[in-house]
């Protein structure tokens, strides 16, 4: 009776299609110079009369006001589903943001928050809990191709040079 060894050619297939799915799926992992894979900016939801609010047009058609700007780097944007399948985009705060991000939402426990990407509102959610650092963002109706279109969008999104509270890149 002979026994085979591994087969090492179908293997190296099976780690090749493997690696071509994460890339086709839109994973982004941490880049080896320590610079984010792209930038998350929240706002807290405000009043209409509140100094410095400013309001954006909400995907269901309403007007919002939120306040300034939160930056946060991330190290990781990619693809997730919800409760019900439906696609998602999953985010990870980088570590220099990490804690500051968890206080930020601890702060805003009820609050209604805006994710903006491209001087648009993308999404509002309300902060069930303080986040540590990772999350979930979704739309109502989103398929596929509008979540690869939102991975694509954080990790182009950029924090101005100046005048918004930007937390570093680097930890």
């Amino acid at each position: 009776m002979e026994t085979r060894g591994p087969d090492w050619k179908n293997l190296l297939i099976l780690i090749a299609v493997g690696l071509i799915l994460l890339l086709m799926i839109g994973c982004a992992g941490p880049r080896s110079n320590g610079e984010p894979v792209g930038w998350l900016e929240v706002r807290a939801e405000a009043g209409a009369g509140v100094s410095g609010a400013e309001s954006f047009q909400a995907p269901d058609g309403r007007t919002m006001w939120f306040g300034p700007s939160r930056w946060y780097p991330l190290s990781h944007v990619g693809r997730s589903a919800g409760s019900d399948g439906s696609p998602t985009v999953a985010f990870e705060v980088a570590a220099s943001g990490r804690e500051d991000f968890r206080q930020w939402t601890a702060s805003h426990v009820g609050d209604r928050v805006g994710v903006f990407v491209e001087d648009g509102l993308l999404s509002v959610f309300s902060v069930a809990s303080e986040m540590n650092g990772s999350g979930v963002i979704e739309g109502s109706g989103w398929d596929v191709a509008r979540c690869a279109e939102v991975r694509r969008a954080l990790r182009a999104h950029q924090p101005p040079m100046q005048g918004v509270d930007t937390l570093p890149a680097g930890g």
